[in-house]
């Protein structure tokens, strides 16, 4: 984190029954190149191992919002937006992975380029056995 203690990047990352993903969701967030960041999870009620698995990292940069019940993903967004502190947000669902420079990327381009407010990366779809999806 930067010497204020808020780290420059808050990443917001609603999950809900993603046991399957999530680990290595949170191994490619772990391996960023740019580690200034704090990943707020929110877990929308999941009924499988999802929380547990979450749990089992033991990272300062994690933080985890339990719903009671199940609320949904905006829900689930808006909470991690008013616990953030960093300079950046940044959306990534837990069933998501990735690359190792992605946060580097997207941050050294805002702040070479300060008339955006704003970037939106394209995704590559894979199925559940993290092929790609050549038709999406």
């Amino acid at each position: 984190m930067n010497s204020k203690n808020k780290p420059k990047v808050s990443i917001i990352s609603p999950s809900y029954l993603h046991e399957k993903y999530v680990a290595k969701f949170l191994n490619s967030i772990l391996a960023q190149t740019f580690t200034d960041f704090e990943l707020i999870i929110i877990d929308d009620r999941s009924l499988d191992n999802t929380l547990n698995i979450i749990k089992s990292y033991k990272d300062s940069r994690i933080k985890i919002i339990e719903h009671h019940y199940n609320m949904g993903p905006s829900i689930g967004f808006n909470d991690g937006i008013k616990n953030s502190v960093g300079e950046y947000i940044v959306f990534i669902a837990s069933d998501d992975e990735v690359c190792p420079t992605y946060l580097q990327e997207g941050i050294n381009y805002l702040e070479k380029n300060k008339q955006y407010n704003a970037l939106f990366f394209q995704l590559e779809g894979i199925d559940e056995n993290n092929h790609l999806l050549k038709d999406k």
